[in-house]
């Protein structure tokens, strides 16, 4: 099969958002100017992916659907071979994207008012997501060390002992940073939010851009304690739906 990663598509004729923010802000840049924005791309659809829902839409109608068995059993395969993590197939939660889950967890398991953690920099819209929902945005910098960037685990210690604080959204592998948290990081951090009794958010959507020779570490897999936490927190959320 033969992919083209160098045909680039009119993106900005087809209501793309991230075009249509680039113009906002600079209605004369050139036409060849690529927007970093958003992580979507211009490469042309893999061949495949394009077979497979020209073949969906010329047999069925659209419509409603729900997760098949087929489909949930292909994720926790994909899960199983590429990132070693077993999962139960009623943790799956469907959701429109990472966004979504995330800010049903920030609704479902904080109050207004209180305070969530965050590494910063990061993905705009989770401080816009624990702002706009009536919570504070608690930003820790991250530090650069002459090689790499760390979590600055005095700082979110000390904003984890807040009372008023009650969460912390963690981003692995990390975006803008591209830094793959490491087993000992995470579990240092697994452990401060257990202690200060924080409910514990981690978006690993970037997972499958791991580059070779790193390798992602899930809090999945960390420990017993930490993975019946997260399950029980996806049981809250969607009790509450």
């Amino acid at each position: 099969m033969t992919y083209d990663f160098t045909t680039m598509s009119d993106r900005a004729r087809v209501a793309s958002a991230k075009y249509k923010d680039m113009f906002a802000l600079k209605k004369d840049v050139p036409e060849d100017i690529v927007p970093f924005s958003m992580a979507d791309m211009e490469f042309k659809n893999a061949p495949e992916i394009v077979e497979a829902i020209k073949e969906y839409v010329d047999t069925y109608p659209l419509g409603y659907v729900y997760a098949t068995e087929d489909y949930l059993n292909a994720l926790k395969n994909w899960m199983k071979t590429r990132h070693d993590r077993d999962i139960e197939t009623d943790w799956i939660h469907p959701i429109p994207g990472v966004v979504c889950g995330i800010d049903a967890a920030i609704l479902s398991l904080t109050e207004p008012g209180d305070g969530i953690v965050y590494c910063s920099p990061v993905f705009g819209l989770f401080k816009m997501g624990i702002e706009g929902h009536g919570r504070r945005a608690l930003a820790s910098s991250v530090l650069w060390d002459g090689e790499n960037w760390q979590m600055d685990f005095e700082d979110i210690e000390k904003k984890a002992a807040d009372p008023k604080t009650t969460a912390m959204i963690v981003c692995n592998p990390h975006n803008p940073l591209a830094r793959v948290w490491t087993e000992e990081e995470l579990r240092r951090l697994g452990d401060i939010c257990v202690k200060n009794d924080l409910v514990l958010i981690s978006d690993e959507i970037h997972g499958d851009l791991t580059m070779p020779g790193y390798e992602l570490c899930s809090f999945l897999n960390l420990s017993e304690e930490l993975n019946e936490r997260l399950n029980a927190l996806a049981d809250r959320v969607y009790a509450k739906r």
